[in-house]
């Protein structure tokens, strides 16, 4: 008996679900993954966000907080009077040397400012450049 020419039959197995599990399981699988993956995605996108968000909440909570306007801006104007001139000439050999004390400590002080000026401006490069890489 020849069946080549006999009609062909395509089977199409349909999946029976086990006893016990809803049809609909391969949805709620589906609903699940889209949501793990678009969670994932929102967290990545938070995770590489937050450095510069929490440079902007900082920013916002040092000019919000209590006492962080100047002096200047806040209080009254200082006056200050004519300045007292010393005839150095006619300083003792003690008033001389507490006069040089005085300066030496002014120009440490000027020294100590200057090097803190100097580093704090150096932390604020390093904190630009942290931001300017982000973007």
């Amino acid at each position: 008996m020849d069946t080549s020419d006999a009609p062909t039959t395509r089977v199409v197995y349909h999946e029976i679900p086990a006893p016990g599990e809803p049809p609909y399981s391969n949805i709620v699988a589906l609903f699940f993954l889209v949501v793990f993956f678009l969670g994932s995605y929102l967290l990545n996108r938070a995770f590489h966000s937050a450095p510069k968000l929490w440079i902007v909440f900082l920013d916002w909570a040092e000019t919000t907080r209590p006492g962080s306007e100047t002096q200047e801006a806040t209080g009254k104007a200082r006056q200050t009077g004519p300045a007292n001139w010393m005839d150095i000439d006619s300083l003792s050999d003690a008033e001389m040397k507490e006069v040089m004390e005085k300066m030496q400590l002014i120009k440490s002080n000027a020294i100590r400012l200057k090097q803190e000026a100097k580093q704090r401006m150096a932390e604020i490069q390093h904190e630009l450049q942290y931001v300017a890489g982000m973007h």
